[in-house]
C-alpha cells in the first residue's frame, strides 16, 4: 500500500537562469524576502557573514548595503570587517526583515534589528541561551524565535519586550510559521510538533519514526517534509492524529536534499542541494520544471517582481522568468497531447487492416 504512493521519477525538464546573477554577497544566502509582496519591485537578502542588501529590482541594483556586526556598531561595509564574523557569537544563523528593519540571529542566542535603509542599530534582544535556528514573523507586531536552548520567544517589536517563553525541553532544528495563525516545531531529527505559545501547550506532536527531516512546509492542509533520503513527503493534516499516518504522496527522483520550500499556488518550488530548484504541480505532484543555474545548494527562496529569486551556497542570487515557465508547460502540455493522438491514430491505422479482414469473412 505504501509503495504504490510512490510518484514516478521526473522526467528531464531543465531551464537556464532567466537573466541575470545579483551579486555582492561573499557568503552563503540565508534569506530572501520581498517586503511588498511578489509584486513588489524590492528583495532585501542576507547573508551568512552578515552583510545585507536591498535590490532595486526595476533598474536591476543595489538600493542600500551595510554590515551587520555585534563587534562594533559600524555598519560601512568594509572587507576586514567581514574577517570578524567568524569569531564565536557572530556567526548569523537566522534572519528575516520587516518593511523596515532587519532582524538576525547568532550562534550564542543573541538577536539584533538594524534599519534596513542606514543599517544603523535599533535594538538587541537578549534571552536565548544557545544558537538561534529561526526567525519569523507571527504577525505584524510579534516576533517569533526558536533555539537550540529548546525555548519559542515571542518579541513585542514595538516595546522591544519579550512577551512570552514557551519551552518544549528539546533543542529546537527549525521553526515553521503560518503567518498570523500557527507556530511549527521541528526537533530532534524527526518530531514536528504544533505549538500554542500563549497556553504554553502543544497542540499537535507528530514523530516520524522511518526517516531524518531536512526541512518542511505547513500549506493549508498539507505538511510538506524533505527527508534525508531525497524523498519529498507530503500528508494531510487532518491525518497525522491517527496511529501511523500515511504520506498521500511521496515524491522521488530527487538527487539532493530538500533544503527550502515555497508554495505560489498551483505549484510546490523545492530548492536542494543538488544545484537545482524543481518545480511540481500540487495537483498531481508531477515535475513541471527543473531550473538549473547555481553551481552549489539552494538555500532560499522569494517571490518578487513576478519572478522567482533563489539564494545559494555559491553566494548568488538567481532570478527566474515564471510566465517563460508556465508558457513552457503549457506547451509542452499541448505537445503531449498532440504525441498522444498521434500514437491513436497510428494504433488506429494499424488495426485497419485486421477490420477489413474481418468484414470480408462475414461477408463469405
Amino acid at each position: 500500500m505504501y509503495q504504490q504512493q510512490f510518484a514516478k521519477p521526473p522526467k528531464q525538464i531543465k531551464s537556464k537562469a532567466f537573466k541575470d546573477r545579483l551579486k555582492g554577497h561573499k557568503d552563503a544566502i540565508i534569506t530572501l524576502i520581498s517586503p511588498y509582496g511578489n509584486n513588489g519591485n524590492y528583495l532585501y537578502s542576507a547573508s551568512r557573514d552578515g552583510n545585507v542588501k536591498s535590490w532595486d529590482l526595476l533598474n536591476r541594483q543595489i538600493a542600500s548595503k551595510f554590515l551587520i556586526s555585534k563587534i562594533s556598531d559600524d555598519t560601512t561595509v568594509q572587507d576586514q570587517d567581514e574577517n570578524q564574523q567568524s569569531m564565536k557569537g557572530n556567526i548569523i544563523c537566522a534572519a528575516t526583515f520587516s518593511e523596515f528593519n532587519i532582524y538576525v540571529g547568532y550562534d550564542d542566542g543573541f538577536i539584533k534589528s538594524n534599519n534596513i535603509k542606514t543599517g544603523e542599530p535599533v535594538y538587541a534582544y537578549q534571552g536565548h541561551k544557545a544558537q538561534i535556528t529561526s526567525i519569523h514573523f507571527l504577525n505584524i507586531r510579534q516576533l517569533a524565535s526558536s533555539s537550540l536552548d529548546g525555548t519559542v520567544r515571542l518579541w513585542d517589536t514595538t516595546s522591544n519586550e519579550c512577551e512570552v517563553i514557551f519551552n518544549i525541553g528539546y533543542p529546537i532544528n527549525m521553526m515553521n510559521v503560518v503567518f498570523d495563525k500557527e507556530i511549527n516545531l521541528l526537533y530532534g531529527k524527526n518530531t514536528i510538533v504544533q505549538v500554542d505559545p500563549y497556553k504554553q501547550s502543544i497542540v499537535r506532536s507528530v514523530q516520524f519514526p522511518n526517516f531524518t527531516i531536512m526541512s518542511y512546509l505547513v500549506h493549508k492542509n498539507l505538511l510538506i517534509l524533505g527527508t534525508i533520503d531525497n524523498f519529498i513527503h507530503i500528508y494531510e493534516l487532518s491525518q497525522l492524529d491517527q496511529p501511523n499516518p500515511q504520506p498521500i504522496k511521496v515524491i522521488v527522483g530527487l538527487h539532493g536534499w530538500a533544503l527550502c520550500m515555497l508554495v505560489h499556488d498551483p505549484y510546490l518550488y523545492v530548492g536542494t542541494d543538488d544545484k537545482k530548484i524543481r518545480v511540481y504541480e500540487m495537483k498531481n505532484w508531477e515535475m513541471k520544471e527543473d531550473f538549473s543555474g547555481h553551481i552549489d545548494g539552494v538555500t532560499t527562496l522569494a517571490l518578487a517582481n513576478g519572478l522567482l529569486y533563489s539564494g545559494s551556497y555559491d553566494h548568488l542570487i538567481r532570478s527566474w522568468d515564471l510566465e517563460e515557465m508556465y508558457q513552457r508547460i503549457r506547451e509542452r502540455a499541448i505537445m503531449e497531447k498532440e504525441d498522444l493522438n498521434s500514437r491513436r491514430y497510428d494504433v488506429y491505422l494499424k488495426s485497419l487492416p485486421k477490420k477489413k479482414k474481418g468484414m470480408a469473412k462475414k461477408k463469405k
